[in-house]
């Protein structure tokens, strides 16, 4: 078996990224994919949920990328049917 990192699967104004696997035989010919076909693009709402780390084992320009970095893709669900809520726990500078 052999599998690649992702595949890009374009639904609406979202890109899906997934793997994907091929079973070969002793010859390494394929025999069959794995999922069998591409997904269907989700019909369902779903949640996601983002952590990052604040501790003090992240120095603060890095901690204040990966923030700038959030903020934006937050801003980019903005003007969709997508509830964006930030919440602010421990903050750091």
């Amino acid at each position: 078996m052999v599998c690649g990192p992702t595949a890009p699967q374009l639904c609406g104004h979202n890109v899906h990224v997934r793997g994907s696997c091929v079973v070969l035989d002793p010859a390494l010919q394929p025999l069959r994919r794995l999922p069998a076909t591409t997904p269907e693009c989700p019909r369902r709402r779903s949640d996601i949920a983002v952590l990052v780390d604040g501790s003090g084992s992240i120095s603060r320009q890095d901690f204040s990328t990966m923030k700038n970095f959030m903020l934006e893709v937050m801003r980019r669900f903005q003007g969709t049917d997508t509830q964006v809520r930030g919440h602010g726990g421990h903050r750091r500078g």
